[in-house]
């Protein structure tokens, strides 16, 4: 469930920020370059920006949406779902500046006919992009919110886990005592210099091994017992 919304939030808002900063990119030569005419020709009368209106009132509806419910499914988590809070937020901000600030401005676009320059012409030029940037930046600082949540959590360095343990039948020899305790099958008898019989494992072969770590110690012979 997380992940299907973390992925549908991401895609969304991604998706959502495209036209907007694509108004960004822009606005500079629109602004600065282009005479008055040119403008009103490209925005108003010839549809520049027609898809952005088909394709970006759902997305940026859309976008609102998947935010909050991602925060919704991420309430049990405090900083993620601060994360995520925060981008809807932010793309709900989005789309209030929009029918604050920009749909009343293309309501004045709307009555625009071919003639004369309106006299208001700057003042709703110049509304009319600001707004689409201050949009954009909304929804950008929104989409980096959403990737702070859905990104996944650095669990710091892993712990050592100590040397691993050698196996009796690789490792060094072990006491006779700890050796006397495993099965016949993993240990072999050897004679003993004071007529009793000691153990060794049978990996180990016949080195002395050790009865007890503070008593005496019995030496083990490779030599059989005589039958």
């Amino acid at each position: 469930m997380i992940r299907a919304w973390s992925l549908a939030a991401l895609i969304v808002t991604a998706l959502s920020l495209g036209p907007s900063f694509a108004h960004v990119l822009e606005a500079p030569p629109r602004l600065l370059d282009w005479p008055p005419e040119l403008w009103r020709e490209a925005t108003v009368f010839h549809g520049q920006f027609r898809l952005f209106g088909i394709l970006g009132g759902p997305l940026d509806g859309g976008a609102v949406l998947v935010t909050a419910g991602l925060a919704f499914v991420l309430r049990g988590r405090r900083l993620t779902f601060a994360w995520a809070l925060a981008g809807a937020v932010l793309f709900a901000g989005s789309l209030a500046v929009w029918l604050a600030w920009v749909a009343p401005a293309n309501g004045i676009l709307a009555t625009w006919r071919p003639g004369p320059i309106p006299a208001d012409f700057q003042a709703v030029r110049d509304r009319w992009e600001a707004g689409h940037m201050v949009i954009a930046g909304l929804k950008l600082l929104g989409l980096v919110a959403i990737a702070l949540a859905v990104l996944p959590r650095d669990a710091g360095p892993r712990q050592s886990q100590g040397p691993v343990p050698i196996s009796p039948r690789s490792g060094p020899p072990r006491p006779c005592g700890l050796a006397g305790r495993r099965s016949r099958r993993t240990r072999h008898k050897w004679p003993s210099r004071s007529g009793g019989s000691g153990c060794c494992p049978r990996a180990a072969g016949p080195p002395a091994c050790r009865r007890s770590s503070a008593l005496r110690r019995t030496a083990c012979s490779p030599r059989r017992a005589p039958r």
